[in-house]
């Protein structure tokens, strides 16, 4: 009897699960980092003053929710690059494509996991931020909140796929993800609101997907939102996913398939 995808993408998960326990060193120092950011944060925002509220919220609000979700958002990106590089320095590429179950869908699988392990410290992260640093957030929205993020998962699924692509066929996924951060630090607003650029570059803003999870995201944990004040955010993200994850999943596909006609799966 076939393993059902759900079935599959649960034992990838606690396989992960149990590769994390047995190096969970790493967790304490990445919670050492977290506290370290944030006190950052807080004593910039001290600094700057309680008279600068972005999009209605005090600063060190605002630079929680924004560095968290683009922060999550970039690591499922590169996570998904990540595993297939892992695939291809291992030599398992090619035992995967011979596999019942399509190679790109245990990739896709294995993506999922790795981005489901990030979301508790995410998760963490945040509810650190506004509450054991004491900042002053509104009644949180979560089922809004919660429409937003699932449907920046999907986007930042669907734009893994298309690097993922770019690692298999031209082994620079890396270089991609990096520069996908980077765009994406200065133009979504993640530590500035994008009103404070150039109306030219306001536009460039409003065509990325990440702006709209960053601005939902804010409205709905800090300043209690509902889903109709947030609705053009949803309504932006779930066009985006719409026609990203299509062809995100074609593109990835066909790289797959492309690389193991040339026998190039191996290349990284």
């Amino acid at each position: 009897m076939k393993a059902s995808l759900l079935e599959k993408l649960y034992l990838i998960v606690l396989r992960d699960l149990r590769t994390g326990i047995r190096y969970r060193g790493g967790f304490w120092m990445e919670v050492a980092g977290t506290f370290a950011e944030l006190s950052t944060f807080f004593f910039l925002a001290a600094a700057i003053g309680g008279s600068y509220r972005p999009q209605g919220m005090d600063y060190f609000s605002f630079l929680v929710i924004g560095t968290s979700v683009l922060g999550f958002l970039a690591a499922g990106v590169y996570l998904f690059v990540n595993t297939v590089r892992q695939a291809q320095m291992t030599g398992t590429m090619e035992v995967l494509m011979t596999t019942a179950t399509p190679g790109w869908i245990i990739i896709l699988l294995t993506a999922i996991s790795s981005f489901t392990a990030r979301l508790l410290p995410t998760v963490l992260y945040i509810a650190a931020g506004l509450f054991l640093f004491g900042a002053p957030v509104g009644a949180v929205r979560l089922a809004p909140a919660a429409v937003v993020f699932v449907l920046s998962i999907l986007v930042a699924l669907a734009i893994g796929m298309l690097a993922g692509a770019m690692q298999v066929a031209l082994q620079r996924g890396g270089g991609v993800t990096t520069l996908i951060a980077t765009v994406a630090s200065f133009f979504c607003g993640a530590m500035f609101p994008i009103n404070a650029l150039p109306r030219t570059l306001q536009l460039v803003s409003r065509a990325i997907p990440f702006t709209y999870s960053i601005h939902g995201l804010r409205a709905t944990l800090v300043a209690g939102s509902s889903l109709g004040d947030v609705s053009t955010d949803i309504v932006a993200l779930a066009a985006f996913a719409a026609v990203l994850l299509p062809i995100g999943t074609g593109v990835f596909a066909l790289a797959l398939r492309r690389a193991r006609q040339q026998g190039t799966l191996s290349f990284y």
